[in-house]
C-alpha cells in the first residue's frame, strides 16, 4: 500500500474523481447485488441468511488497490487518465467496502 501511495499523483486523482465515483457505483453495486442474490439462493435458510448473503456481496465488491497499482504500473498505464480513473474507483471502492463491513459488524 505504501508503494501504491508513493506512485499515485494526487492531483490527477482529484481531476478524475467524478468518473471514478461513477465507475465505483457500477463496480460496487453489481457485485454487491449479485453476491447477495447468490447468497440468498445458496446459503441455507436461517435467521442469519440475510446478513451472510450481504457479507458475500460485500466481499465480492471489494478491490485490492495495491494489486491494481502494480498491474497498471507494469503495463505503463498508471500515469494515464484511464489508469487514474481505475485507481480512483478502487480507492472509492475500498472506502465504501470498509463502510459496508462496518455496518455488518
Amino acid at each position: 500500500m505504501l508503494t501504491a501511495g508513493m506512485e499515485i499523483d494526487i492531483r490527477e486523482l482529484a481531476k478524475v474523481s467524478k468518473q471514478g465515483a461513477l465507475v465505483t457505483a457500477g463496480g460496487v453495486l453489481i457485485p454487491l447485488c449479485m453476491g447477495s442474490l447468490l447468497g440468498q439462493l445458496l446459503i441455507p435458510e436461517s435467521e442469519f441468511q440475510f446478513v451472510q448473503s450481504f457479507l458475500l456481496g460485500v466481499i465480492l465488491s471489494i478491490n485490492a488497490v495495491p494489486a491494481l497499482t502494480r498491474v497498471l504500473d507494469e503495463l505503463g498505464q498508471l500515469d494515464t487518465r484511464p489508469g487514474s480513473v481505475i485507481i480512483n474507483a478502487a480507492v472509492f471502492d475500498d472506502i465504501l467496502g470498509l463502510f459496508l463491513l462496518g455496518i455488518l459488524s
